[in-house]
């Protein structure tokens, strides 16, 4: 039964103060396992459950984190800086301000919007919208999907517009026909405190956005100057790094205005999930606790039936340290295959968790794919390294009572 150990420990015959090597650590180790094929496996499953579900509920919350983040900030830079005023009476968003903030240090660029309501009326259909009054560098600025046609031209100012598909519904226009059609726009601006103004105007339609939840309308700036506004509604500026919005944002907000950037949203989004994936990973860890009490049995048991064994390799010579190792060896494999076959199906287990996701989205009109799941490259990595230092602390206990067994009274014993 000992042969092969046997012929893999005579070298320290006569040798009490050699030490044994890894190779021969990892070799025994390995057999030792392999000889007890269904413990092992069952301790492999466990920890493969245990590591597996903290894994991929971790990943869930960082896939849902990211999809949140998305679908709130969008795909516009985290680099912009919204700027509005606390009262537009005493402090006003004009041209003098907008020079003024662009000359403020890491700020790239300034667009200046303007806000009105309005009516657009095509043929015998009108509809009510929100009409924006942008300039050629709000498209940069802005988050902005265009269904049909195109952006401004600047070469043929003022009399261009953009239409959102859900006007375009109110007014029962498809985005195919409405595009080159010209249409006549009565907006109302508040220029002053109940004293707004009106303009007619009309306007050729030369692209549609796939906003279908709100009806607006965005014109270029030269409209809203023709009711010789001085004001804006809302400036937006570009900052060339994210590590300065800070100390933009302290000069903006020294001048009395107002400032929101989508690092605000992310904050708050990052501040939720974190207590989200918290709650996730200590529901997964009802898992990893059972898989701990499973190696923790084997190891116990194995120590328990494998006292002769110990026994007879401290009489050759073997020193206490290395029957340590031998039991940490032992945990390290278990834990560490393990882990990696828990990672291996917790990465399954979401492709095929997105792939239905995306199948049920795509049922219900929506095309555009998008991953409920994420891994960064540390995750399974420091899944791994988590793992293999749990086996450790767990053979702390058998490899110290391995140890410290006597061989003359084990083999007296038997």
């Amino acid at each position: 039964m000992y042969n092969k150990l046997l012929s893999k420990l005579k070298l320290f015959r006569g040798k009490p103060n050699t030490s044994m090597s890894l190779q021969i650590i990892a070799f025994i180790a390995a057999r030792n396992l392999l000889s007890k094929r269904l413990r092992s496996s069952l301790t492999i499953i466990g920890v493969m459950v245990g590591v597996g579900a903290i894994h991929f509920l971790l990943t869930l919350g960082l896939g849902l984190q990211n999809l949140v983040t998305q679908q709130i900030v969008g795909n516009s830079s985290v680099k912009i800086v919204d700027v509005t005023t606390p009262n537009s009476e005493i402090i006003k968003l004009n041209d003098k301000t907008a020079n003024q903030l662009a000359n403020i240090a890491n700020v790239d660029s300034v667009s200046r919007i303007s806000t009105g309501v309005g009516t657009i009326k095509s043929d015998s259909n009108s509809s009510d919208l929100v009409v924006y009054g942008v300039d050629n560098a709000y498209k940069d600025l802005t988050e902005i999907h265009m269904s049909k046609g195109k952006w401004f031209e600047s070469a043929n100012p003022g009399s261009q517009a953009i239409i959102s598909a859900a006007a375009l519904r109110t007014i029962n226009k498809n985005a195919d026909d409405i595009i080159g059609q010209q249409m006549n726009l009565a907006l109302q601006i508040d220029a002053e405190a109940n004293k707004p103004k009106k303009i007619q105007e009309d306007v050729t339609i030369v692209g549609v956005t796939n906003n279908e939840s709100s009806s607006e309308l965005f014109v270029q700036s030269s409209i809203f100057a023709k009711a010789e506004v001085d004001k804006y509604t809302q400036l937006k500026l570009q900052v060339n790094s994210t590590d300065k919005i800070d100390d933009v944002r302290k000069n903006i907000e020294a001048l009395g205005l107002e400032t929101t950037s989508p690092l605000d949203t992310i904050a708050q989004i990052q501040q939720l999930f974190k207590y989200v994936n918290a709650g996730l990973v200590l529901f997964g860890a009802i898992g990893m606790f059972i898989a701990i009490l499973g190696m923790f049995n084997t190891l116990t048991v194995a120590l328990l039936e494998r006292t002769k064994e110990i026994s007879l390799m401290l009489t050759l010579g073997v020193r206490n340290r290395d029957i340590m190792r031998l039991f940490l060896y032992e945990s390290i494999l278990l834990s560490f295959i393990g882990a990696i076959f828990g990672i291996a199906l917790s990465t399954l287990m979401g492709i095929v968790l997105n792939v239905v996701m995306n199948g049920i989205s795509s049922g219900r009109g929506i095309t555009e794919r998008f991953s409920v799941v994420s891994s960064p490259w540390w995750l399974p990595l420091l899944s791994i390294l988590f793992m293999t230092f749990i086996g450790v602390v767990i053979a702390i206990f058998p490899a110290k009572r391995a140890a410290s067994i006597s061989p003359v009274d084990s083999l007296r014993d038997e």
